[in-house]
């Protein structure tokens, strides 16, 4: 299944943003296409997500596939 998730902003560990990363990670471990879409992040974020298979992207059309 794909599943898009959006965040308003990861730039800090905060409630909203540490439950979807946890969100993200274990659908991703399930087998599936996760991503998440946030206009502002912080590049670590971004990187943590995706050695763990999970798209982590600022703008829509940057997504690996159509939400």
């Amino acid at each position: 299944m794909k599943i898009l998730i959006t965040e308003r902003e990861l730039m800090r560990p905060g409630g909203s943003e540490l439950f979807g990363i946890d969100i993200a990670r274990g659908l991703a471990e399930r087998g599936h296409q996760v991503a998440i879409y946030c206009p502002h992040l912080d590049d670590a974020y971004a990187l943590l997500l995706g050695a763990r298979g999970v798209a982590v992207r600022a703008r829509l059309a940057d997504l690996p596939w159509a939400p």
